[in-house]
This record gives structure tokens, C-alpha cells and sequence, in this order.
């Protein structure tokens, strides 16, 4: 395993001086007549930060109900564990429904009817709790900017060998926004992710990705959040996190029943990932930041052997 990258460490030459011997693989983007486009995950955000505020109102009276005892230390990502689950939860929402004359009574169906509402919850509930300097919020600009300089440079690369069905796009004089910085980075880690894990001989890792996203999300809760935070706002960040954990972990538990046959939990239901900090680096964003995301970090937060009995 090589050195833990640094912020603003992004690398910009595309590794072309790496050979690959199996030929690019033959894209076909035409879909069948019936087959839904994809869901873009800039649009999942969007939907996450447009319902937030009701939705932390309507998920409060669950959250100040949770005893004591099944409040979580916030010690993960936040807005990277909420963007997993909202982005799995329609497929969990479909499966659970297609098999309701087996879902035993023990199950609570408010876990998977609200599952979306609790994920849009979380996300109020961390921006309200986070605190973000003027001189933090240049830093994350700063890293963006240099974050996707170095993904276009790679998706270009890519596109012009082969690898990528598309070119890339980004507005690369945009470079205080951090609204636009956000999606031009989740569009391409989106477009990148596509010809996973074929780019891989490239140098290009998982964890590259996964921290782009992560600093893509830090810019969104940075744009909304505060310069001062009572601890009113931090009790509720645990709840409403706590409430999100342990309704994912119960689908996740009654898809690992439904689905035993079919071996298909984590492509419904996957065991999210948590990034991890350095020991000898301050937090960030009041938490673990996501540009430290380790290349071995696959512990899950939400996944039951992770929480307290």
C-alpha cells in the first residue's frame, strides 16, 4: 500500500505512460425502448438538500424518542453514509414491497417508508451542526478546484484512448462556486465510475473516487452551514443519524432473509463503507474528512455487527 495521499495532492498527468495490453471495451450506450434512464447521483443530492428541512421536521419526533442507549457516536462521513443510503433506497423500497406476504411482523414498515425522508433528516441535521470558517471554506474551494483539474484530465484522457463512452464536461472558470464545483466533481466520479474497474490498470483506485465524492459532498454542507453551533443542534445530529443507522440496518437485516437465495444483498442493500482519519491529523468539517479516506477502509457504520447490541 502506497502513502496516504494529503489534501491538494491531486495528481494531473494521466498516467499514459502505463500500457495496458487488453483492448478498451466496446461501449453501447443505446438502452431498450422500456428501460429507464439512469438515476444521476448529482440529482440524488439535490433531492437530499431540497427536502431536508421538512424532512428533518417530520423525522424529529422519532429522533427525540430514540432512548438513550441507541444514540450513535457520530465518529463516520455523514453526508457520505446519507448519499448511500438515498441513493439505494427506491431498489431497497422495490424488493421489500414485491415480497410483502413475507415480511414477518417483527419488521417495522415505517423503517423502509421513511428510509429517504430519514436519509434528507440527517442531512439538515449535520449541516445545522457544522461549523465552517471562511479560511475552511478556500481550503475545500482550493481542493476542489485542483480535484477537478485532475478528473478531467483522466476522463479525457480516457475518453480520447477509448475507455469512456462519452467526453467529459465541466466549467473550469467556475472556480468559487462551490454549488458548481460540487456537481462538476460528482459528474465525473459518475462518468469515471462507469468504466470501473476497467480504468484501474490506468493507476486510477477506487479510493481516488471515493474521496472526490466525499469533497464534493464537504463543499455542499459547507455552503449551508454556520459559523457557530449550539449543542442543541449537535444532540440532534446524533438522533437523527441513529434514527437513519438503525432503519437501514433493520432492511438490510430483513433483505439478508428475503434475498438469502439470491446472494444480492450488497448490490441492494451494500455494507457502507466509513473513511477513516490519519491519527495525526485534526478532524475537519467537525469529523473524519473524506480526503483521508484510507484505500482499506471498508468497515461499515451501518451494517449491525458494527452497532451496539
Amino acid at each position: 500500500m502506497g502513502p496516504e495521499p494529503k489534501p491538494n495532492s491531486w495528481p494531473t498527468d494521466f498516467p499514459s505512460q502505463l500500457t495496458c495490453n487488453d483492448p478498451p471495451p466496446v461501449v453501447d450506450e443505446r438502452r431498450a425502448p422500456d428501460e429507464e434512464p439512469p438515476v444521476l447521483t448529482r440529482d440524488v443530492i439535490e433531492a437530499l438538500i431540497s427536502t431536508s428541512p421538512p424532512a428533518l421536521a417530520n423525522a424529529r419526533a422519532r429522533a427525540e424518542r430514540l432512548a438513550e442507549d441507541r444514540v450513535l457516536a457520530v465518529d463516520v462521513h455523514v453526508p457520505t453514509i446519507v448519499l448511500a443510503v438515498a441513493i439505494s433506497a427506491p431498489r431497497i423500497e422495490e424488493v421489500i414491497a414485491a415480497a410483502s406476504s413475507r415480511i414477518p411482523t417483527t419488521f417495522d414498515p415505517a423503517d423502509v417508508a421513511n428510509l429517504r425522508t430519514y436519509a434528507a433528516a440527517a442531512w439538515h441535521a449535520h449541516v445545522r451542526a457544522t461549523v465552517v470558517s471562511n479560511a475552511r471554506m478556500q481550503t475545500l474551494l482550493d481542493e476542489a478546484v485542483a480535484c477537478r483539474e485532475a478528473l478531467l484530465v483522466w476522463a479525457r484522457g480516457l475518453a480520447e484512448t477509448g475507455w469512456l463512452a462519452r467526453a467529459p464536461h465541466a466549467d473550469t472558470g467556475r472556480r468559487s462556486d462551490a454549488r458548481a464545483l460540487a456537481h462538476d466533481i460528482v459528474a465525473l466520479v459518475e462518468l469515471l465510475t462507469e468504466a470501473w474497474p476497467q480504468i484501474g490498470v490506468f493507476g486510477i483506485q477506487g479510493w481516488h473516487l471515493a474521496r472526490a465524492t466525499g469533497l464534493a459532498l464537504d463543499l455542499l454542507v459547507a455552503r449551508e452551514a454556520g459559523t457557530r453551533v449550539d449543542e442543541g443542534a449537535r444532540r440532534m445530529r446524533a438522533r437523527a443519524f441513529s434514527v437513519l443507522a438503525w432503519a437501514y440496518d433493520a432492511c438490510r437485516e430483513l433483505l439478508r432473509e428475503l434475498r438469502r437465495d439470491d446472494g444480492d444483498l450488497e448490490d441492494i442493500a451494500p455494507c457502507i463503507g466509513v473513511p477513516e482519519r490519519p491519527e495525526d491529523e485534526e478532524p475537519q468539517l467537525d469529523g473524519p474528512s473524506p480526503c483521508d479516506l484510507r484505500p482499506d477502509a471498508s468497515r461499515s457504520a451501518l451494517d449491525r455487527r458494527c452497532l451496539p447490541n
